[in-house]
């Protein structure tokens, strides 16, 4: 082989060389590119993905605070209602007549007197419809119960805002407006709310 014959093969050789490490190196770098977008791709999409979480979960929060918060409102809203029915029914007890006042005030002392002996306080207000007579007559049905019929009556002073008390021995019941409707808030404040919330009470069973 000539020298022009070997210095030709090297340069082919050469150029083969150079040409497949030139492929090799865009293919390395076709790699590397794609790679990267790839990554800048997940990380976007990763992105995205924590972005749509974040902005769901705040609107779960947010959601929850407005469900709470009308629900406090309708709680208000309803111990509201119930407090206006109490009042009314009060401010009606208040404007009693005299036969219904005293015919509550005999109700109240026959369900709760206990030996026949008990004192009937009452108030400086009540000295004109709470007679000895009407004492007198819860007397006799008293002892027609088989009880000694010796009610007494004291008036106290102060104003016992509607009502009576009972004193007993060592005992004094309270039998005034106030003190009965407290007494059976509790028991009668859910019938009260299914009336002026039906619909509330349905959706909710």
């Amino acid at each position: 082989m000539s020298f022009d014959d070997i210095l030709k093969k090297i340069t082919e050789d050469a150029e083969e060389e150079a040409s497949r490490m030139m492929l090799e190196a865009e293919v390395r770098a076709g790699g590397i590119i794609e790679e990267a977008e790839k990554e800048a791709s997940e990380k976007s999409r990763k992105d995205l993905l924590r972005a749509e979480a974040e902005t769901e979960e705040e609107r779960r929060r947010i959601m929850a605070l407005e469900r709470l918060e009308a629900r406090r409102s309708l709680l208000m809203a309803k111990q509201e209602a119930v407090d206006e029915v109490y009042v009314k029914v009060l401010e009606s007890l208040y404007n009693l007549s005299d036969d219904e006042y005293l015919g509550f005030v005999r109700r109240s002392v026959m369900e709760t007197v206990e030996t026949g002996e008990e004192t009937l306080l009452i108030s400086p207000n009540d000295r004109e419809r709470i007679t000895p007579e009407f004492l007198g007559q819860l007397n006799s049905e008293l002892e027609k119960r088989g009880l000694p019929g010796s009610l007494k009556m004291e008036i106290v002073d102060s104003d016992l805002d509607g009502g009576v008390m009972l004193r007993g021995e060592g005992t004094e019941v309270n039998l005034t407006f106030a003190q009965i409707l407290e007494s059976i808030k509790e028991e009668v404040e859910l019938e009260v709310i299914a009336i002026l919330f039906p619909e509330e009470e349905e959706s909710g069973s």
